[in-house]
């Protein structure tokens, strides 16, 4: 008989159980701390964006800040009349996975017909517990980094002018 078998069952009872605990900590306080979090930055700074969630998953909820739509200022002329395109500002996520951990991502941002869609990226898979006000602030600060950075990018996947990029 292998005798590491009783110390491998003891380990996924102890993952199991840390599941468990990650996802109580979850319902009972961490979701309201990041969208009261969420509520009081976007109050504070006068952003008026939306904060929602998505309750169709018990135990893989999310919670996000967008500034959702926007006009992209830029006009598509058509023989007809004209088309103002939107820009989609990109998300900040806090999506509890299958584990009960936390994983931070910033979904990209894009502008309908003239860019390609920025990629998903993640930040960092964290704990429930790890989650206070300082360290959503400090995401927060760095999703609007973020943000920045692909408004003033010149980014190089644009969709150019007259052209079909996909052959280039």
């Amino acid at each position: 008989m292998n005798s590491s078998i009783p110390k491998a069952i003891e380990n996924l009872k102890i993952a199991q159980n840390a599941v468990l605990e990650r996802r109580i900590l979850w319902q009972q306080q961490t979701k309201a701390l990041i969208f009261e979090k969420l509520k009081k930055i976007n109050n504070d700074y006068d952003l008026r964006w939306n904060i929602s969630s998505n309750e169709i998953w018990e135990n893989a909820q999310y919670i996000y800040i967008t500034q959702d739509k926007v006009p992209s200022g830029i006009i598509k002329i058509k023989d007809n009349g004209f088309t103002a395109l939107v820009k989609h500002c990109g998300a900040l996520m806090f999506s509890q996975i299958h584990n009960g951990k936390i994983l931070i991502w910033i979904d990209g941002p894009w502008i309908e017909e003239k860019t390609i869609k920025a990629p998903a990226f993640d930040l960092i898979l964290t704990e429930p517990s790890s989650i206070t006000e300082d360290f959503i602030e400090d995401y927060f600060e760095r999703f609007i980094i973020e943000m920045a950075a692909w408004e003033n990018s010149g980014q190089k996947d644009r969709i150019l002018i007259g052209f079909n990029r996909e052959g280039a």
